[in-house]
């Protein structure tokens, strides 16, 4: 079991005994959660100075957290070549994949379209297009830039080997194995999505614009955000792999940021994998321990 963990910008000295007590018990509420879980669970919260993680450090497949990646790479393709979101691309249904999860196959009627950058990423971040991702991850220049994009982002945090972004949605399709080889550390990716909402590679439009893509997602209705208060605006990023023939579930993933009504954001990672148990109870843990975070934070 992971311990506690608590970083202060003020002396430790100054956090009372009552604080600190609080912050135990939320912590140890948490683990009770996961320890009962039959998976292997990884958890993160960031707020303020304070830092919350269990199994913080240790590597979980992405799925389709992966995708605000590849997005924020297009993005900033877009900046350094003087393109607009508006930039037009031709797509032939006969080259897309019509065994994944892709609902635009069925938003367009003819076999050849014409479909904005834009468009192609509201497909990708609210609707978690598979289709839609590896077009981006093809117009980004390959998955290879992604990760430098990553890279690039996080390189003030001087978090080395806390994640890697290897593959496709068509790589992992093809051999599910390939779904570990796009990994993060649960603080890792809290940090990231951090980084991701108040970025300075792009431009405050863009950024306003990926914001809103992340607020507006309609996967994982049945995860963290359950276990907020209704109206909480939450910026996230889901991901759900596939189960394999012994019934353990590769992923079942929900990453972003919260917004507190006091103005303050806290970011939240929690990771499942090698699950064994329904989706209906990985998503009751997920919404216990939003809830449990939630209150935490807004108490103290």
């Amino acid at each position: 079991m992971k311990k506690l963990r608590f970083v202060f910008l003020l002396s430790i000295i100054s956090v009372s005994f009552l604080s600190f007590a609080r912050a135990n018990d939320y912590y140890n509420s948490v683990v009770s959660l996961i320890e009962n879980h039959n998976a292997t669970v990884g958890f993160a919260a960031i707020c303020d100075d304070e830092i919350f993680a269990y199994n913080g450090d240790e590597a979980f497949p992405l799925l389709s957290v992966y995708k605000i990646a590849v997005a924020k790479c297009v993005l900033e393709k877009l900046e350094k070549e003087a393109l607009s979101l508006d930039y037009k691309i031709q797509l032939n249904k006969n080259d897309l994949d019509k065994n994944t999860y892709s609902p635009i196959l069925s938003d367009f009627d003819d076999d050849e379209f014409i479909i904005s950058v834009r468009e192609l990423i509201k497909y990708v971040l609210i609707k978690s297009d598979n289709n839609a991702n590896d077009i981006l991850i093809d117009f980004a220049g390959g998955i290879k830039n992604v990760k430098k994009s990553v890279l690039k982002n996080t390189k003030k945090l001087k978090m080395k080997n806390q994640f890697d972004i290897l593959e496709t949605e068509k790589t992992m399709h093809h051999d599910l194995q390939n779904c570990y080889n796009n990994w993060a550390t649960p603080v890792f990716m809290a940090r990231y999505f951090e980084k991701c909402l108040h970025s300075e590679n792009i431009t405050k439009e863009n950024q306003k614009f990926l914001n809103e893509c992340l607020a507006s997602l309609e996967t994982g209705t049945d995860r963290i955000v359950k276990g907020l208060p209704a109206d909480t605006k939450f910026a996230h990023k889901t991901g759900t792999g596939p189960r394999m023939k012994d019934g353990k579930k590769i992923a079942w993933n929900d990453c972003g940021v919260i917004y507190l009504p006091d103005g303050r954001e806290c970011a939240i990672c929690i990771f499942i994998k090698d699950s064994f148990e329904t989706d209906e109870a990985d998503s009751l843990l997920m919404q216990k321990i939003a809830s449990a975070t939630y209150n935490y934070f807004m108490e103290n």
